[in-house]
């Protein structure tokens, strides 16, 4: 295994790699380096460069999936707005019969929408 400080190149060739991770998978990586004496930085370059690490290839999505996804996603989006506009009329004790109408027939058109675009796949 190689030095992780022979790996660091001269301060004039560093370069920043930023990645998104969550709270606790940092406080995990920040732990970890800890425990090995090491900056968060020389950590990440001994784990990744001198192990050998395998990482398996994202599944390639088609394009009726990635389609299909998007709607989802829309349509969730969709469900949660008719979701918090019966809670605000519900709680200010405006829900009417009429309002209850039209959120079914919201509901119904995306559960159409759905099933249409499904059966075309």
């Amino acid at each position: 295994m190689n030095n992780p400080i022979s790996l660091i190149p001269k301060k004039d060739n560093l370069a920043v790699l930023s990645v998104r991770i969550s709270t606790t998978e940092k406080q995990h990586f920040i732990d970890e380096a800890e425990k090995a004496r090491m900056t968060v930085s020389e950590y990440f370059r001994v784990a990744i460069i001198d192990n050998e690490t395998f990482v398996v290839q994202k599944e390639i999505m088609s394009k009726d999936k990635r389609n299909l996804i998007y709607l989802f996603n829309k349509t969730s989006n969709n469900m949660n707005q008719l979701a918090k506009s019966v809670n605000i009329a519900h709680n200010s004790g405006n829900m009417n019969e009429k309002l209850s109408l039209q959120v079914l027939r919201e509901l119904q058109l995306i559960r159409i929408a759905l099933h249409t675009y499904i059966e075309s796949c």
